[in-house]
């Protein structure tokens, strides 16, 4: 058990990560942390909850919220994602708005900025630097300027500028006891991010709105000496929508299953033996009570 004094030396800091769709928050959040904790995929809307990522270096832990892209809420399953990603802002100590190079400012983040300046500390991070210099449409200065707020390139992809990102939020924690072992690197437990390593392979394999309507519910997760036995239902929005997960003689479900099997054996360190079902639940995006009960 570690003594006051040296506890007292401790600082942290909690940090939320804040843009649009596709603005490579859970790439970066990977990338500080060195380890593929969230799911990554070049489609939309991946992150649907948010999901803490710990990074502890010597006395200082950096505790980070990957949140759901920012959008315009028009489903209730929209209107929660949005819900997620305004509690992350309350929590954190210090919000990071990750622009993207080769993008202008959308206007609803513009928004959002003008918005929570004056309630939070922010900080911009301007992501995809390993873009070729030709395609960027924000520069440093120019950002700097529009917003008066520390202006920080990096790449979550290559990991350029993320040491210097790490060293200056190191700078901005303060005292205070570790939240975490120093050991952990997120709050999720194995099940929780299995459930979304499965989802992260439909959105894979499968193409257009499917992807957005069908969640995953993990039905039993067993964990034996040298073997973890999972059970998941990938739940689809209506009927047409199981056969497209299913694919031909079930095909698409086992390319699903395996990439996913792949992917947790990572993060299990073990043997994975997955099933997978799939199940309908008319319209489960329109119905608040079962958004809840399968968000």
């Amino acid at each position: 058990m570690q003594n006051k004094d040296h506890q007292s030396k401790q600082k942290c800091l909690t940090i939320a990560f804040l843009g649009m769709p596709n603005a490579g928050k859970s790439t970066l959040m990977n990338s500080i942390i060195g380890e593929a904790i969230a799911a990554v995929h070049p489609k939309p809307q991946m992150t649907r909850h948010n999901l803490l990522g710990i990074c502890t270096q010597e006395n200082t832990q950096l505790i980070f919220i990957d949140t759901p892209g920012l959008h315009q809420a028009t489903t209730k399953l929209n209107q929660i994602m949005v819900q997620q990603l305004d509690a992350a802002i309350e929590e954190a100590d210090l919000v990071c708005i990750l622009l993207e190079v080769d993008k202008k400012v959308p206007l609803i983040l513009d928004e959002y900025i003008k918005k929570i300046k004056t309630k939070k500390n922010l900080a911009i991070l301007l992501n995809k630097t390993d873009q070729n210099l030709e395609k960027w449409c924000l520069d440093p200065k120019t950002v700097d300027q529009k917003y008066g707020l520390p202006v920080i390139p990096v790449s979550g992809l290559t990991g350029k500028g993320v040491g210097d990102l790490v060293k200056i939020l190191k700078k901005e924690a303060k005292e205070h006891p570790f939240y975490y072992s120093e050991d952990d690197l997120t709050s999720s437990t194995c099940r929780e991010l299995t459930s979304e390593y499965i989802r992260e392979q439909v959105m894979e394999y499968l193409h257009q709105e499917i992807p957005y309507q069908i969640s995953v519910k993990i039905e039993s997760y067993k964990e034996k000496p040298n073997n973890v036995s999972i059970k998941a239902v990938i739940i689809v929005n209506k009927e047409s929508q199981k056969g497209m997960v299913i694919g031909k003689n079930g095909k698409t479900i086992d390319k699903i299953r395996k990439a996913a099997i792949h992917k947790i054996k990572k993060l299990v360190q073990s043997r994975v033996s997955l099933s997978l079902f799939v199940k309908i639940e008319k319209d489960w995006i329109k119905n608040s009570k079962k958004i809840k009960e399968l968000f």
